[in-house]
């Protein structure tokens, strides 16, 4: 058993077990937001929620702790984000808010994945039962003609525009992304797109069943564009090239050079492999060459441990950190692949 897997017990068992009982887990956990004027609230975070609850339930099994969770508390407070048509926002909305919102293509992926976990785990609502599919067309319609899964639900005009915006002028396409800014079919980062295959196979993999032929081709796409970015260098470290993401020119909240993505790619392999979309061997390289990164090049003294941001471009001022940079998600992520090669 890792170091790693025991923090995440004794978060589970004395921080958040009492409060996976009570009665506003429905209402999701919120999501804290570093400011210049003290630490703010996003309330009802699916990320909050779905990626401690899953967490937390995944580390007290490995050590044998009986954590119980409500959850179908928690699928009640799914469906305060739905949108309709099979897409959910990052936070839950008001009935009168979901008129004109975008859904959040990352954020529909992780709660389809607690759909079919909870549903693994014997806990069912009828809602979801008829949004399913859905929710799972609502991710394949998002996903651009290149592979990649922008941060908010584009619509088909946004579709047509990317395929065309290679033959129009510069000014348009830069007039298109000014005026819908997050919206834009252009707009999203790696971490958010290896978030949306990793959820996707992982819900795949606890409901047990198969990759249909779309669904295959969907994730080899969505990969496809990962392994485009992946460079080796001459030491024979793997980097993951992040300078095609949008670069923001005022300080707000975003992922851009999150080397969390590293640790999602690290989990996502052994999925991958499962669906036979990778080889043991290719997995086997990409380990080998990512981890070399990690330990050379983002491991550091003091606290963090481990770089939140990667390259030294001038545009990180502009970035305010967020959960996802957490060394414990990350330490999370890691685990599986660490009690995987113990034998653990």
């Amino acid at each position: 058993m890792d170091t790693l897997n025991i923090i995440f017990f004794l978060l589970g068992s004395t921080v958040f077990s009492p409060y996976f009982n009570s009665q506003d887990i429905h209402k999701g956990l919120d999501e804290p937001m570093w400011t210049p004027f003290g630490v703010k609230y996003r309330k009802g975070s699916i990320p909050a929620t779905i990626l401690l609850v899953y967490a937390t339930c995944q580390a007290s099994e490995l050590i044998g702790y009986n954590l119980f969770c409500d959850f179908g508390k928690v699928l009640q407070f799914l469906r305060l984000c739905y949108l309709g048509k099979g897409n959910f926002y990052h936070d839950q909305v008001s009935a009168t808010q979901r008129q004109g919102i975008r859904s959040i293509v990352n954020t529909t992926a992780m709660a389809y994945f607690f759909i079919i976990y909870a549903k693994a785990k014997g806990v069912e609502i009828s809602f979801f039962k008829t949004e399913l599919n859905a929710i799972k067309n609502a991710i394949k319609k998002s996903q651009r003609a290149d592979g990649f899964f922008p941060y908010s639900e584009p619509g088909i005009w946004q579709h047509i525009f990317f395929k065309m915006h290679y033959f129009l002028p510069r000014k348009i396409y830069n007039l298109h992304n000014k005026i819908l800014g997050d919206r834009s079919i252009f707009f999203g980062d790696a971490i958010h797109h290896i978030i949306v295959i990793y959820y996707y196979l992982l819900a795949k993999w606890y409901d047990q069943v198969p990759l249909n032929k779309s669904e295959k081709s969907m994730i080899s796409r969505a990969f496809q564009f990962v392994q485009s970015h992946f460079f080796t260098q001459n030491d024979g470290t793997i980097m993951f090239d992040f300078s095609w993401e949008p670069k923001p020119e005022k300080p707000r909240y975003c992922n851009f050079l999150d080397t969390s993505a590293y640790f999602y790619i690290l989990a996502l392999l052994k999925y991958l492999v499962r669906f036979n979309l990778v080889t043991e061997e290719k997995r086997a390289i990409y380990t080998n060459g990512l981890l070399g990164y990690i330990k050379k090049y983002l491991l550091r003294e003091g606290e963090p441990c481990l770089a939140a941001y990667q390259g030294g471009e001038t545009f990180r001022r502009n970035l305010m950190r967020r959960p996802s940079e957490s060394v414990f998600d990350k330490g999370f992520l890691l685990s599986e692949l660490v009690d995987e090669t113990t034998g653990k």
